[in-house]
C-alpha cells in the first residue's frame, strides 16, 4: 500500500491551484481573441500538465513507471479538449501490479481533478486487456485511434499501438466500413426534427461527429498499410482542411 504524506499532498494542493491559474489565463484570452481551437488545444495541454505533475508525485513515492500509463482518448486524446468537456482516460497497467496499489495510484489521479469540479470519464484496463476489449467492442476499437500516452510507461503504451496496428491493419477497410455503417444509423436513430430550437452540433448529420468521422477514416486508411495511405497529414490539400 501506499503511504501519501502530508507534505505530498501540501504539493497536489499547490498544483490545482497552478491549473486553476492558468484555466484563468485560457479563458482570458478566448474572451479577447475568440480562437476556439486554440483554447481547446491549450485546454489539453494544461490538462497534461495537471496530470503529469500528480503522476510525478507517485513515482516519488515508488517506482512504477514500467507497470501503468494513462492515455488521453477521446476529443482529449485529439487535443480538442473544450472547456466543458469530459476529460476522458485510460488507466492501462501490468496484470502484475497489486490492485490496492493500482486503486491508491488512480484514486490519487482522479481526487484532484473532481475536486476541481472537471468531469472524467475513464477506464481501467490491463495491457492484454487493451487490445482484447478492442477485438469485442467497436467503440473501444474506435477509442484507441485517438490514444494519447500523458504520463507512465511509453514503453509500454508504443508496444500496445504497434499490437494494434498490427491486429487491425489486415481488416483496415472492413473497420472503415463498419464505422461508416455505424454513423449512418446513428443519423437514422436521430432523425430530423422541425421543430427542433436548435442543432445537435455533435451528433446530427454535418455535425462534430462526421468531422471525427473524416479524421478517424483518414487514421483507419494509415494502419491499413496499403500503397498511398501512408501519409494522412498529405491525404487532404490545404483547402480541405481549411474546410473541415
Amino acid at each position: 500500500m501506499l503511504e501519501i504524506s502530508d507534505e505530498i499532498l501540501k504539493q497536489v494542493s499547490s498544483i490545482k491551484k497552478d491549473y486553476l491559474k492558468a484555466r484563468g489565463k485560457i479563458k482570458e484570452d478566448f474572451f479577447s481573441d475568440q480562437k476556439g481551437i486554440k483554447c481547446c488545444k491549450s485546454n489539453s495541454e494544461i490538462t497534461d500538465l495537471f496530470i503529469k505533475k500528480v503522476f510525478s508525485l507517485i513515482r516519488k513515492i515508488k517506482k512504477i513507471d514500467n507497470k501503468i500509463f494513462i492515455c488521453a482518448v477521446g476529443g482529449y486524446g485529439r487535443k480538442q479538449l473544450a472547456p466543458y468537456s469530459d476529460i476522458d482516460l485510460v488507466f492501462a497497467y501490468n496484470k502484475n501490479l497489486k490492485k490496492p496499489e493500482l486503486k491508491v495510484i488512480i484514486e490519487f489521479i482522479l481526487y484532484p481533478l473532481w475536486d476541481l469540479g472537471l468531469k472524467v470519464g475513464y477506464a481501467v484496463r490491463t495491457y492484454e486487456e487493451i487490445i482484447l476489449y478492442s477485438k469485442r467492442d467497436q467503440v473501444i476499437k474506435t477509442t484507441i485511434l485517438d490514444a494519447r500516452i500523458i504520463a507512465g510507461s511509453k514503453k509500454n503504451f508504443e508496444k500496445i499501438i504497434t499490437n494494434y496496428t498490427n491486429e487491425f491493419s489486415k481488416n483496415a477497410i472492413n473497420f472503415l466500413k463498419q464505422k461508416i455503417r455505424e454513423r449512418k444509423k446513428n443519423i437514422k436513430k436521430i432523425g430530423f426534427d422541425y421543430f427542433q430550437n436548435e442543432p445537435n452540433l455533435k451528433e446530427s448529420q454535418g455535425s462534430l461527429r462526421d468531422i471525427n468521422i473524416i479524421y478517424w477514416s483518414l487514421k483507419i486508411l494509415n494502419i491499413s498499410k496499403r500503397k498511398g495511405f501512408n501519409k494522412i497529414e498529405n491525404f487532404l490539400n490545404k483547402d480541405e482542411k481549411k474546410k473541415i
